[in-house]
């Protein structure tokens, strides 16, 4: 927005309200949005479920705000980032916590002593690539660079390695 970039790729989640900002590319990944939690921890199919579990939640997030919405009786605990909720979780502060599954990942592998199994899948969250207003080659150069390594098996391939998660059917913009 202050012309300092050209193209950003952070796992950006395409919206309405940011598509009048900016022009979001087809989705090159994504990630599940979920609640996990120890082993012994009951899967949860609905989101009633979840009622009385108590649930680590970056605040603000959209993981805060869909759970809000939709598990009004769980018990959300809320803290200023990632880091606080994942400390949160593992010094036992609370059941569960809500997260995306590549930071799931992450955070799995630097403490595979601690168990982080889904509990409750939230949705599936596709990552889009952003790039100013206006551009519509650039963003069709994006778009055929995303789709040509697709069919080439790269981008599954990477989806995987780094997120942990099986590129099946990504939805179109």
């Amino acid at each position: 927005m202050a012309d300092k970039v050209d193209i950003l790729i952070a796992a950006i989640g395409a919206t309405p309200e940011r598509a009048q900002q900016v022009a979001f590319s087809q989705p090159y990944a994504a990630v599940e949005l979920g609640v996990y939690g120890a082993a012994d921890m009951p899967v949860a199919e609905t989101p009633d479920q979840l009622a009385g579990t108590s649930i680590a939640v970056a605040k603000g997030t959209t993981l805060d705000l869909w759970l809000t919405d939709n598990a009004p009786e769980a018990k959300l605990i809320r803290f200023e980032d990632v880091a606080s909720t994942l400390s949160a979780y593992m010094a036992g502060q609370a059941q569960s916590f809500a997260e995306n599954s590549a930071i799931v990942a992450e955070a799995a592998k630097d403490n595979p002593d601690v168990e982080m199994e889904r509990k409750f899948l939230i949705r599936q969250s596709p990552a889009h690539i952003a790039i100013k207003q206006g551009e519509p080659d650039f963003l069709r150069w994006i778009d055929t660079f995303l789709f040509s390594n697709r069919l080439n098996g790269k981008l599954p391939a990477l989806q995987e390695k780094w997120f942990n998660v099986k590129q099946d059917n990504l939805p179109r913009i």
